[in-house]
């Protein structure tokens, strides 16, 4: 396989060689969407991450997700790069079954992931919800 050193080459890679090839490759991991938090579930290994941008965003996504070896991958990527992982085993297998990589949350869901966001910012103070206003301010 030929170095990946751009996102437009890593996304070409994606397409080539499918969805699963993002999700296990560590330099993939860098050039496509860098999750906030994984959503795990260790009883068969879903693993989901999720990614949220307040200012360009209207929801987050799911970034990347997976089962069993490629749920472990994940979650090894994840921690070696210093991605919070949260376990949340009815959330983590929800989204995993209802909603593909790349696509935003859908409204029922949203209760549920604003209190991983909610839990990222207690434990780990990472803040998602604050954006800037059109005078450049953060609400």
């Amino acid at each position: 396989m030929k170095k990946i050193t751009t996102e437009k080459q890593a996304m070409e890679a994606v397409k080539r060689d499918g969805c699963a090839l993002a999700y296990v490759s560590e330099e993939l991991w860098t050039y496509l969407l860098k999750p906030d938090v994984i959503v795990t579930s260790l009883a068969r290994n879903y693993t989901v991450a999720l990614f949220y941008d307040v200012n360009t965003m209207f929801a987050p996504v799911v970034a990347k997700k997976g089962e069993d070896s490629i749920g472990v991958r994940i979650r090894e990527i994840a921690k070696k790069n210093g991605v919070p992982i949260i376990k949340n085993r009815a959330l983590a297998q929800k989204l995993y079954n209802e909603i593909e990589a790349g696509q935003m949350i859908p409204m029922e869901f949203f209760a549920a992931v604003v209190l991983i966001y909610l839990e990222l910012e207690r434990k780990y103070n990472v803040v998602k919800f604050k954006s800037k206003t059109r005078r450049g301010r953060y609400e």
